[in-house]
């Protein structure tokens, strides 16, 4: 098969092994196609399948060994075959048949049980095929297939060819078509956006009141498991105010040692008490990434004595990255107290970060001061830290100093500026 024009529709047996030719590099042995296929065939069958998909010029085999490879036709790809799967389900889908007295839904050479709305006949079903999905109203007014690229919305009493195409998200958006789907219908479609993070419709399902409570919760604490921020993001609006205080406790617990984004979002949710309890495991653990997303919260309602103590127990332990989250937000006598021990134990990092917020709050005369000092000391990391905040006047003094006595590294810090 050479031609696009004669692609044909595929078995249900065979297109389940086209998927996995196409979700792999080629060629492709009949053992490994075995092994994915996930189906307990006998290797006979699948062989057979093959060389059914074969014959219709799906595949192209060889055998430069002693197993045999297949390679999907290059004019025939996945995409291709869908588009071509969409039209034909179009031209295919028939209309409302009766059988022993029963209505049925004929879709090419299979039927599908409806049921009878007043005078109008319904399809009374959701089904997911490898083309779409087929959708029914519980107030009996419509019937509709949803394809991968869009939707068909099928009025009553007309043949689908005749069906007006629609984008999937206007359709929801008409009144009468939102008012006549179920709530079941709805939570499955969700389920399915959700499923292939089909951003536009969780956005969707989400915030027109159209899903369940449950189905809301359900979601919100999977995203949370799965660390999805994106879908959480969408859903916490709705959702978080759908869950009790300690159903959203629990969620913070659970993805606390992931700490990814979406623990930042549960702990924003979360009481105080189990803020704070995370707060203090954060720091038992040495969690920076839950310790730095905790702290904006649990950290406001600590007393000035508490944040100093946290941060002096923070630099005994040398733990710059959480001492640099809690610095910002200590008093200035601390900060200066935190900027003199760092010197007196000459810890330079915990002096940089100190002296960056405390800076700008100190007189010219002290900054000058400090820098003097630490020049007599010969503390060359932290005078160069300093080295931006002392006046014109002690800079030149300190570099004739320099020269004078020929100190090279000092020299070399002014002449660098």
């Amino acid at each position: 098969m050479k031609d696009r024009l004669s692609i044909s529709k595929l078995p249900d047996a065979e297109f389940e092994i086209m998927k996995i030719i196409w979700a792999n590099i080629p060629p492709i042995s009949t053992a490994e196609i075995n092994r994915q296929i996930n189906k307990n065939w006998k290797i006979q069958t699948l062989t057979v399948l093959l060389q059914r998909l074969v014959e219709r010029g799906f595949l192209y085999s060889e055998k430069p060994l002693n197993e045999r490879l297949y390679s999907p036709n290059p004019s025939i790809t996945k995409e291709q075959y869908f588009k071509f799967s969409e039209r034909h389900y179009s031209e295919q889908f028939h209309e409302i048949i009766w059988t022993s007295g029963r209505p049925r839904l004929k879709i090419g050479t299979q039927t599908h049980d409806c049921y009878i709305s007043g005078l109008k006949i319904v399809f009374n079903a959701l089904r997911t095929e490898p083309d779409g999905t087929y959708i029914s109203s519980k107030e009996g007014n419509w019937i509709a297939f949803a394809p991968i690229s869009g939707l068909w919305y099928v009025p009553p009493n007309t043949s689908f060819r005749h069906a007006k195409r629609i984008k999937f998200e206007e359709w929801l958006l008409e009144e009468e078509i939102i008012d006549s789907i179920s709530l079941e219908t709805v939570d499955d479609l969700l389920y399915k956006a959700y499923i292939k993070k089909d951003i536009t419709l969780i956005f969707l399902f989400t915030f027109s009141d159209l899903a369940s409570e449950k189905q809301l919760c359900r979601l919100y604490k999977q995203a949370a498991e799965m660390d999805d921020i994106t879908s959480l993001s969408i859903l916490n609006g709705r959702a978080a105010a759908l869950m009790t205080t300690d159903e959203i406790d629990a969620l913070a617990k659970d993805t606390f040692k992931q700490s990814g984004a979406t623990f930042g979002i549960l702990i924003s949710k979360a009481s105080n008490s189990c803020q704070d309890a995370l707060l203090a495991k954060s720091i038992e653990k040495n969690n920076v990434p839950a310790f730095a997303q905790i702290f904006p919260y649990s950290g406001k309602r600590l007393s000035s004595d508490k944040l100093h103590n946290l941060a002096d127990w923070l630099m005994k332990k040398n733990n710059i990255a959480m001492f640099s989250i809690v610095s910002p937000q200590l008093e200035d006598d601390s900060l200066q107290t935190f900027l003199q021990k760092s010197i007196d134990q000459n810890r330079i990092t915990f002096f940089s970060i100190s002296l960056n917020l405390i800076a700008p709050k100190l007189s010219q005369c002290k900054l000058d001061d400090m820098a003097d000092m630490l020049y007599k000391k010969s503390m060359i990391a932290f005078f160069s830290n300093i080295l931006e905040y002392i006046s014109a006047n002690k800079q030149g003094e300190l570099y004739s100093k320099a020269v004078k006595n020929n100190n090279i590294v000092f020299k070399c810090i002014f002449e660098s500026q």
